[in-house]
């Protein structure tokens, strides 16, 4: 081998290794890159997390109107006998001399009877009666002492107004009225009776004046059934 060809020999052999040195910085830098993310735009975790909240966000105000529908709905269900008040019924009021002014008499009981129950199968009353699920009732137009006014219901076969439980008074005292109910004592020293001899239990019907003169009962439905005279003239309350 002649020395030109030695020498360009040692050229060739030697340009690999100077190729293969120049491109080791080339290689640590694209894996330098490789590891940093790209500087714009959000990773897909940021975007799937800023979606979750996004949503319970939304679940949360929809839980929100469910509960405060739900509330509305308990509410109106709980003041729904109040639309009795709506229906053209007057107070019944007692003689001038208790400081009740007459207005004017039932004009619509029967309607305003089956308001007492929206949807229930209560019994069908005649008019002028009107009712609350199993009895019938009748407010008077005429005024009477309270033996006239027993003796006026027990013609029309019925009594003077006799409460049997709880459920019975929250219905009837919706009704703006006031007359001669079927409470009587004999003395003011005997227990108070209903008319079928039964004793009154205060625990159901409160009287307002416990120190009232009389021997008699007025129910009223603004401020519950205080004593009065028997002998006073006041309307009155049928039950059948």
């Amino acid at each position: 081998m002649s020395r030109g060809q030695e020498s360009y020999t040692e050229v060739t052999s030697d340009n690999p290794g100077k190729k293969h040195h120049r491109r080791k910085p080339e290689n640590v830098k694209s894996k330098s890159e490789s590891h940093n993310p790209p500087s714009a735009g959000q990773s897909p975790s940021s975007i799937w997390r800023l979606i979750s909240l996004m949503l319970g966000i939304l679940c949360l105000s929809l839980l929100a109107a469910v509960a405060g529908l739900a509330t509305l709905r308990a509410e109106r269900d709980r003041i729904s006998p109040e639309r009795v008040r709506t229906v053209n019924i007057s107070v019944i009021t007692a003689a001038p001399s208790l400081g009740y002014e007459d207005t004017s008499r039932a004009t619509a009981p029967q309607e305003a009877g089956r308001l007492f129950f929206p949807g229930c199968h209560c019994r069908m009353c005649p008019e002028p009666w009107f009712g609350n699920g199993k009895s019938c009732y009748q407010i008077s137009s005429e005024k009477l002492t309270w033996e006239k006014s027993r003796e006026a219901c027990t013609s029309k076969n019925a009594s003077l107004l006799q409460i049997d439980n709880r459920n019975e008074l929250d219905s009837i005292k919706i009704l703006p009225m006031m007359g001669w109910m079927g409470i009587f004592r004999e003395s003011p020293v005997k227990p108070w009776r209903w008319l079928n001899g039964s004793e009154l239990s205060l625990g159901l019907i409160a009287l307002s004046n416990t120190q009232g003169e009389g021997n008699c009962v007025v129910f009223r439905s603004r401020d519950g059934p205080f004593i009065e005279r028997c002998s006073v003239e006041i309307t009155y309350i049928c039950k059948s």
